[in-house]
């Protein structure tokens, strides 16, 4: 016969590392939820699982096997997103972006037969404040779908605003709007693909973002050209001048 088991823990914590963050984890560092934030931050990204409630049906035969199967779902919600068996969580992400530790609360939601991790949009548009350019409905909906990838995609859009500002600081006639849509969408593509990275930044330009049907236009031509350049050889150093010799780069909405 078969025996169901029930799994209640709390405080558990978990190195947020994918083929997506690779770099080898720091120890962690636990923050407030998203709202605050602490200086000099570590590279980790983590998830601190508040509580963690599951169930399994256990053959008392073979009851290893059961308690394998209830390991191999905590491994690939930590690695994927995505839990293999129903399960409820409350936890917090916390993950370095803009120069501090952020934190964001996270659960699980079952949508049709998928048990999937998700960021709380409440805390994202808290945290989107912290951008010079905000992260719109769709964005922060798109960030709160992808937990794993969430800390990479906010630390590359920030990557992509301090560099564009910083070379128009420095020279201004480096058009800041256009390096900074190119320079994104490179990046994004170099991380994730050209696909993921049209979705991207395609949320950036979905809704009520203040732009114009020129401006919108003009973004969506740079952030294609970008994607261009991220499926070639070009490197990141180069991102600029080949963007400042490039006819094709729009620097003004026509």
């Amino acid at each position: 016969s078969w025996e169901r088991v029930a799994v209640d823990a709390r405080n558990i914590q978990v190195d947020m590392l994918t083929a997506d963050t690779a770099e080898p984890a720091a120890n962690a560092t636990e923050t407030t939820p998203a709202a605050q934030h602490e200086e000099n931050p570590s590279k980790q990204d983590s998830l601190r699982i508040e509580s963690l409630r599951m169930a399994c049906d256990i053959n008392p035969r073979d009851p290893i096997a059961g308690m394998e199967r209830l390991v191999a779902s905590l491994i690939a919600l930590a690695s994927t997103g995505k839990a293999t068996m129903p399960l409820e969580i409350v936890g917090v992400a916390t993950f370095p972006v803009k120069g501090h530790n952020v934190s964001t609360r996270c659960r699980v939601d079952k949508r049709d037969d998928q048990h999937l991790l998700v960021l709380d949009e409440d805390d994202l548009r808290q945290l989107s404040a912290r951008f010079e350019k905000g992260l719109t409905p769709a964005e922060i909906q798109l960030v709160s779908q992808n937990p794993l990838r969430a800390p990479t995609l906010l630390r590359i859009k920030e990557r992509a605003e301090r560099e564009s500002q910083g070379a128009h600081q420095r020279d201004e006639h480096v058009p800041e709007d256009a390096f900074r849509h190119v320079l994104w969408s490179y990046l994004l593509t170099r991380e994730y693909g050209e696909v993921f990275a049209k979705v991207v930044t395609d949320a950036h330009e979905d809704g009520n973002t203040g732009n114009t049907p020129a401006e919108r236009e003009m973004d969506y031509h740079n952030n294609t050209i970008g994607r261009e350049y991220g499926k070639s050889s070009i490197v990141e150093h180069e991102v600029l001048a080949k963007l400042l010799a490039d006819p094709r780069v729009l620097r003004q909405p026509r």
